[in-house]
């Protein structure tokens, strides 16, 4: 099975971007 380095870095980038929009939400707040 071949690893794909690619979608990995694509999931790192939503999960990065998620956990940015809540702790600037938490700040706001």
């Amino acid at each position: 099975m071949d690893f794909s380095w690619e979608l990995l870095f694509e999931l790192l980038g939503k999960v990065a971007d998620t956990i940015g929009n809540v702790l600037g939400g938490t700040k706001k707040d």
